[in-house]
């Protein structure tokens, strides 16, 4: 009896251990993306203000520069998340937001192309479409827990 009552407890103990360790995993998924987020915020942040500065003062070619910075920080960013390993429970999860950030990375990088080739035209539809693409990528983001990537970087 004692026996049967053990090793029912130790098979309740062995089931209980994977479920703990996901959640821990998740967990600390979740907590090191928003960590690298958050190092990018300031620097962003930084850049947007400078950005509008200078619209406003009307120079614009310190304006261009300041979106090019933001621009490069974000696809930075895009690929320092992407290189964080996703745990198997969350990867599911995190397929909608990983296509999403991988979309806007591409959206970036054709504005980015546009505005080198001096493509005005081609630079506004591409920042178009990168306002279209981008616009549901914090939410997707808020729903897995990554606020700092999320809503709190906007």
């Amino acid at each position: 009896m004692k026996r049967t009552i053990v090793l029912t407890c130790l098979a309740a103990a062995a089931l209980a251990v994977p479920a703990s360790a996901a959640r821990a995993d998740r967990a600390a998924y979740v907590s090191r993306v928003n960590a690298v987020c958050r190092s990018f915020t300031p620097k962003m942040k930084t850049a947007e203000t400078a950005g509008k500065a200078a619209y406003a003062a009307g120079n614009a070619r310190r304006y261009a520069y300041e979106l090019g910075v933001v621009l490069g920080l974000s696809l930075k960013e895009a690929d320092e998340v992407e290189h964080v390993p996703v745990p198997a429970d969350f990867a599911k999860a995190m397929a909608r937001p990983l296509a999403g950030l991988k979309r806007v990375a591409a959206a970036e990088r054709t504005v980015l192309a546009r505005a080198l080739a001096g493509d005005e035209a081609g630079f506004i539809v591409a920042f178009s479409h990168l306002s279209a693409v981008g616009s549901p990528l914090n939410r997707e983001l808020d729903a897995v827990g990554l606020r700092d990537c999320g809503s709190n970087q906007t």
